[in-house]
This record gives C-alpha cells, sequence and structure tokens, in this order.
C-alpha cells in the first residue's frame, strides 16, 4: 500500500511535468543558451571549437572530438576543451541536441 500523500503528491508531478519540460524548451528558444556556449556553425551544426595558441598555419595538430553529456553543450564542455587546447589538442565539441541545451533533467531526456 502506497500512502496517500506519496500517491497525491506522484499524480501532482505527473500533472505538471509535461507543462514544465514545455516551459524549459521556452526559454531555451528565448534565451538561446547554446548561442552562449558555441562559437562555430558548421553548415547548421553549432559546436565549440578549441585551437592551440601556437598552432601555425598548415600544421596539423591532433584532434579531440568531444561528446556532450545529457544537458547539451555547457560551459563545462567549454572549459574541457579550452584545457586540451592548452595541451596542444584541437578540440570539438558538437551541439548533437540542434541548438538545445538544458540544466533541466526531464526535458535533458527527451532531448537525449
Amino acid at each position: 500500500n502506497v500512502p496517500a500523500d506519496v500517491s497525491t503528491a506522484a499524480l501532482t508531478l505527473a500533472a505538471f511535468l509535461p507543462l514544465t519540460t514545455a516551459f524549459d524548451a521556452a526559454l531555451d528558444k528565448l534565451q538561446k543558451r547554446i548561442d552562449s556556449v558555441t562559437n562555430i556553425d558548421a553548415d547548421g551544426i553549432k559546436c565549440y571549437v578549441a585551437m592551440p595558441q601556437r598552432l601555425e598555419p598548415g600544421s596539423k595538430a591532433p584532434v579531440v572530438i568531444l561528446v556532450h553529456q545529457i544537458f547539451g553543450v555547457q560551459t563545462r564542455e567549454v572549459e574541457l576543451c579550452d584545457d586540451l587546447a592548452s595541451r596542444g589538442y584541437i578540440a570539438v565539441a558538437p551541439d548533437t541536441f540542434s541548438g538545445s541545451c538544458t540544466g533541466y533533467l526531464p526535458r535533458a531526456l527527451m532531448l537525449g
């Protein structure tokens, strides 16, 4: 037997979850959160790219493709790319969520 207060809380959460997820999606479109962390648009795919400071034009460097976590490209991916670039790598973090990112777990699960 599930206590009545737990059942009520679960039903309330289930009722409001789609609304809160839609609200987060609307915020994402208004704020363009992904634009605050990406610096390249390659044929419609937004990416954050970090280059080593001492890379001569025409020279080669190892490349790392950084796949973001469940919340999309965030400042953590930018920091990781910058760190890799400081070590001599070209680091690329593509946005696989097509312009969306979130800090809200239910929406992240829907995006991924």
